[in-house]
């Protein structure tokens, strides 16, 4: 049997001037807890030169440095001009490796299950199994409508807690979080 958790969402900028955008699951009752946790993010310095590897490098890095063990799953989008390619947006759970997105579904703990497509979006959903979030065809979708189609169909498959967050920076980018928890959606972006 699944955990309970709550959710969080949290705007903020970089000292740089980034702005940023994160999301999460955590145990019920350490809501606000973990959004302070997430404040830490505002410190990350982000470069002219930095290529998309080093910008989800970072976010991630300060997401894993900074979260107690009471945060499940965590996701962060960045807005950044002209980049090239999709990036600026990780999402997965702060106690685990730090891993690029491989498109297939995995267990990360208390009852979630994550997948994150290259290119994004990513996904962390408290279901029976990773098949449901494994069946999603993202390929169907043109990239700016690919989290919400996800989101759609995760609650068509009667998953109420979810988290879906989208790179802020790339073509075609533009940098939302999507949480759902027991029903109740909510949604920031950029």
């Amino acid at each position: 049997m699944s955990e309970r958790c709550g959710g969080f969402l949290l705007s903020l900028s970089t000292q740089c001037g980034v702005k940023l955008l994160a999301g999460g699951l955590c145990r019920v009752g350490y809501e606000e807890r973990s959004r302070n946790d997430l404040r830490g993010l505002s410190r990350i310095e982000f470069r002219e030169n930095d290529d998309i590897y080093d910008i989800d490098y970072r976010l991630a890095r300060a997401v894993v440095e900074g979260c107690g063990d009471y945060v499940w799953a965590v996701g962060v989008t960045a807005n950044l001009p002209n980049m090239p390619m999709s990036t600026g947006g990780v999402i997965g759970s702060p106690h685990r490796d730090i891993v690029s997105a491989e498109a297939r579904a995995e267990y990360i703990g208390h009852g979630l299950y994550m997948r994150a497509f290259p290119g994004g979006p990513g996904c962390v959903a408290m279901c029976g199994g990773e098949y449901v979030l494994q069946y999603f065809e993202f390929e169907l979708y043109s990239q700016d409508k690919k989290a919400e189609a996800l989101s759609e169909y995760l609650h068509k498959q009667c998953v109420e807690t979810f988290l879906v967050v989208t790179d802020g920076a790339g073509p075609h980018a533009k940098g939302s979080v999507i949480l759902m928890v027991d029903g109740k959606r909510s949604h920031i972006g950029f």
